[in-house]
């Protein structure tokens, strides 16, 4: 009965996105639909497969709609499209490529799929991203964008307490624990900050809260993330040396403040737990190398790019597919495993190096893209490269524990990538009334080029 009415709303949910213009419930249903579907215990495993499904046939949609709207639209967002949907055709090839290796290895058709959608939903989440960056409005996109990376960081902070012992919270497992998803939200407050936008002081705080909340799970790499944000959007702020500098220490002083209150939210509601795990970096810079080759986690980790680095050289051109369970970190058996390790060989693993490279190109093309759009831009906040660079160099900062396309929130950082980096610029089209693009006039942004 559950499944029956999970069935009824998703096809209620996909005439609403259908018939709803502009395209807002699509990347909505996409986001929020993610981050409360995927790793949480109280659903059904069921539910994603059939989450998944509705979300392809809006990706499906979405790309239609692509096609409309190129017509009309200006020769860089022409090209622009164009990247994006060969971005779009690339990544959906590797999943599907990798069907016809089911009849060759150990998978199950119920594992390939149970591994297999976070691949299929990154096509989805580009063509989605790219109809709802070209039809919606400003406002709405940064809301929607920045509003996701705030449900996400609560959804990590819950679990991620609850994982390392701190206090409950009355949830085990809300939802999707990434980084990824808050990414987009914090590059776009960073860039909207220190290029000297409108309401520049809110950007700045709500920037912080989202890497607080991140920092307050008790998690390393959230602060290291934190850190490497924060400088490169510092390094390619805009403005005079005096401007700058003002910016710069304003931020500085505010995430000093910041961190204090984390540590004290942290020990009112998770015991402390950011305290401790942070302290590993004072006492690295007391002991050295001793203190990281001893770290359980990174042990791990070693053993993970080991046992990895074996599978891969059984079958190094092609891979050997999805759906095939990795042996545990702990144990090395295949039975207490899973369908991923901490480690960026993983995707060499499954794709071998022509699937890898497919891959590899395919999120390149987004970049690409996005960089290309940026000539239609009016808001010059966003005509900077601070978003992108501060986006990318994100992703980048995670490859040493994993490549970014085995995490389920990746797909929603480029849904998110590509909505915010259209959302800016010059003209927006979206359909008329009966399928023929009606210009819509760009509005907003206090900083505009003449």
């Amino acid at each position: 009965m559950l499944n029956a009415w999970i069935a009824l709303a998703g096809a209620i949910l996909t005439i609403l996105a259908w018939a709803i213009r502009p395209a807002l419930l699509r990347p909505t249903f996409v986001l929020f639909g993610s981050l409360f579907v995927f790793q949480n215990a109280n659903l059904p495993n069921g539910v994603s497969i059939g989450f998944v499904t509705v979300s392809g046939v809006l990706g499906i949609y979405s790309y239609h709609q692509l096609s409309i709207i190129e017509r009309g639209s200006t020769p860089a967002t022409q090209r622009a499209l164009g990247l994006l949907r060969a971005a779009t055709v690339l990544s959906a090839t590797v999943p599907l490529g990798s069907l016809a290796q089911l009849g060759y290895g150990q998978a199950t058709f119920d594992s390939w799929v149970r591994d297999a959608i976070g691949y299929f939903l990154i096509p989805v989440c580009i063509a989605v991203g790219a109809e709802a960056g070209l039809t919606l409005s400003r406002a709405q996109i940064w809301s929607l964008s920045v509003g996701a990376s705030g449900a996400a960081a609560l959804i990590a902070m819950f679990t991620w307490l609850g994982r390392r012992g701190g206090a409950e919270l009355g949830f085990e497992q809300l939802g999707l624990a990434s980084s990824f998803p808050v990414f987009t939200g914090v590059a776009l407050c960073l860039t909207m900050y220190f290029n000297g936008a409108k309401g520049g002081i809110r950007w700045l705080i709500t920037g912080l809260a989202l890497l607080g909340v991140m920092v307050s799970t008790g998690g390393r790499q959230p602060a290291i993330f934190a850190c490497i944000a924060i400088a490169c959007a510092a390094l390619l702020a805009s403005g005079g040396y005096l401007s700058r500098m003002a910016r710069f220490l304003g931020i500085m002083i505010s995430a000093t403040l910041a961190f204090f209150a984390v540590l004290s939210v942290s020990q009112a509601i998770g015991g402390g737990i950011a305290a401790r795990r942070l302290d590993f970096f004072d006492r690295v810079l007391e002991n050295g190398w001793s203190v990281v080759s001893s770290d359980g986690s990174v042990v791990d980790r070693l053993n993970a790019y080991a046992w990895t680095a074996e599978i891969w050289s059984q079958s190094p051109v092609i891979g050997r597919g999805l759906g095939e369970y990795f042996p545990s970190v702990r144990s090395g058996s295949t039975a207490d495993g899973g369908f991923t390790l901490d480690t960026p060989l993983v995707v060499l693993a499954k794709f071998g190096v022509v699937g890898s490279a497919i891959l590899c190109i395919a999120c390149i093309l987004v970049f690409a893209a996005l960089n290309v759009a940026r000539r239609e831009v009016r808001v010059f906040a966003l005509a900077r490269p601070t978003f992108l660079c501060v986006s990318g160099i994100l992703v980048l900062a995670t490859l040493a524990n994993g490549f970014p396309t085995e995490n389920r929130g990746f797909p929603l950082f480029l849904l998110s990538l590509v909505m915010i980096g259209l959302s800016g610029t010059d003209r927006r089209l979206e359909p008329g009334p009966e399928g023929r693009p009606r210009q819509q006039l760009s509005t907003g942004g206090s900083h505009q080029h003449g």
